[in-house]
């Protein structure tokens, strides 16, 4: 950009073939430095014209001087002296167009340009060497075609016209580039400032080791749950148990009710008054008993008249086992029992007086019940 500003006019691109040194302090100068466009050529030839000689390799091809002996293993390309027509091939739309100012190029006579030029045809056929206003060209077996918009190195014009079209794309170019800068800057401002964030988010987050604890902790608890419900199931299937047991209850108690005539004591009204009833009693039984204690001193003497009982009944079968055997009963052996009475009755019967204890017991165990 800055030897564009400076006036300095672009060139071709130098081709791989061509050593970096090989032109360097030599006399002579490109075929393109050495003519120009004959003003009744239009644009579109001029840029077919060029494209064809560039597309070709005669555009930058190396002219010497005449005389100027050449090293055959110089890397480049150049034009050999020839006596082409001054008036005859690409003499009718180019003419000899020397810099004065460039040393190098003056080493070149006009009429040397102009018999390159006249071997070169400026229509088909015109020769083994030719270019035409359409791009189209022949350089001995070889042949092609190319195109451009326009002419940017024949004559002093097009290369002034290309330098500064080169430094309008390149001053757009380099606007492009600042904006893309800017904009990456406002990206880079908005990822440091994302990353500020980012990192204040981090510095924030809660510990790993709170997190594992949290994590043990649902762990834990998710087992105590599952625990859990798996009691509560064998709950469930006990209270089913449970619930089928006491269905099983109420229609054995219903039933029994039924048999011995208390149905009507079944209904859960009656049960509840029952269950009152049996509530009163344990809290208050004075209340509801006043002769509680003789009621217990009964109880009491009805107990001991049981056990009475149960010995008189215990003895009193002795005795007859004894009697009908044919002894007699001792009243050492059975104090029950203390005086014999004579047969009465069928033969071999006797009869035994029990002892005054034992008839006041019986008396009282008949008065109890």
């Amino acid at each position: 950009m800055e030897s564009l500003s400076n006036g300095e006019q672009p060139e071709p691109a130098a081709p791989c073939n061509r050593a970096e040194d090989a032109r360097r302090g030599k006399l002579g100068a490109p075929l393109w430095k050495l003519c120009e466009f004959r003003d009744h050529v239009s644009a579109e030839a001029r840029s077919g014209f060029e494209a064809a000689l560039e597309a070709a390799g005669l555009l930058d091809a190396w002219v010497t001087p005449v005389g100027e002996l050449i090293d055959v293993t110089t890397h480049d390309v150049f034009f050999r002296h020839t006596d082409g027509a001054s008036d005859a091939g690409l003499n009718r739309v180019l003419r000899v167009g020397i810099d004065p100012a460039d040393a190098r190029a003056s080493a070149i006579t006009p009429q040397l340009v102009q018999h390159i030029l006249g071997c070169i045809g400026s229509v088909e056929k015109e020769g083994q060497t030719w270019a035409t206003a359409e791009g189209r060209w022949q350089h001995g077996l070889l042949s092609g075609a190319w195109a451009k918009p326009d002419a940017e190195y024949v004559g002093h014009a097009a290369r002034e016209n290309a330098r500064r079209r080169r430094i309008i794309a390149l001053e757009s170019t380099l606007a492009k580039i600042d904006e893309n800068i800017a904009q990456i800057r406002r990206e880079q401002d908005a990822i440091t400032a994302r990353m500020s964030k980012l990192q204040a988010e981090r510095d924030g987050a809660p510990k790993v080791e709170p997190l594992q604890r949290t994590i043990h902790a649902l762990e834990a608890a998710k087992t105590s749950g599952d625990a859990a419900r798996g009691r509560l199931e064998e709950v469930d299937r006990t209270l089913g148990k449970a619930r089928e047991s006491e269905q099983t209850a109420r229609e054995t108690r219903d039933r029994d009710a039924t048999d011995l005539g208390l149905a009507k004591w079944k209904e859960p009204a009656r049960v509840h008054d029952l269950e009152g009833l049996l509530a009163d009693v344990r809290e208050n039984p004075g209340a509801l008993f006043p002769d509680w204690p003789l009621h217990d001193s009964v109880c009491f003497h009805a107990i001991i008249g049981r056990c009475w009982m149960s010995d008189t009944r215990r003895y009193y079968h002795d005795v007859q086992h004894s009697v009908t055997d044919g002894g007699t009963p001792n009243q050492n052996q059975f104090p029950l029992y203390h005086e014999e009475i004579a047969p009465s009755g069928s033969k071999g019967a006797r009869t035994v007086r029990l002892n005054p204890r034992s008839q006041c017991t019986r008396t009282s165990w008949c008065f109890l019940r």
